[in-house]
């Protein structure tokens, strides 16, 4: 099953859990002109992200800034460090939506580096 993410901006299924429940992997499914509100993940888990299909834009920061948002498209692999304020986009004049897949790090991990495509 899926639900709004943040605010109501694309969709979220989790595909894996751990025992508590808690996230491990998640699809989310962007449509043209969905933006996720800035957000903060302090869980201390680091995100790996894999644009599926479509192209984002993210950008780092606790406000909407963007001239510094960077675009990656599928097959882009990011780096989502804990603690780190970001958006997600699907802007309007890319491709009709976008679907980017999360697997989630558990805590206790040293991985600290700013967004990256790989």
């Amino acid at each position: 099953p899926t639900h709004a993410l943040h605010e109501g901006e694309g969709q979220v299924a989790f595909l894996a859990t751990d025992q508590e429940g808690m996230p491990l992997v998640a699809r989310i499914e962007f449509n043209e002109g969905d933006e996720q509100k800035p957000y903060t993940v302090n869980d201390g888990r680091i995100r790996l992200a894999f644009v599926e299909r479509g192209e984002i834009v993210l950008g780092e920061g606790a406000k909407i800034e963007r001239h510094s948002e960077r675009s990656y498209g599928a097959g882009d692999i990011l780096v989502i460090p804990a603690g780190v304020p970001f958006w997600v986009a699907a802007r309007e004049g890319g491709e009709n939506g976008a679907t980017l897949v999360i697997s989630i790090i558990p805590g206790g991990s040293t991985l600290n580096t700013p967004f990256s495509a790989q």
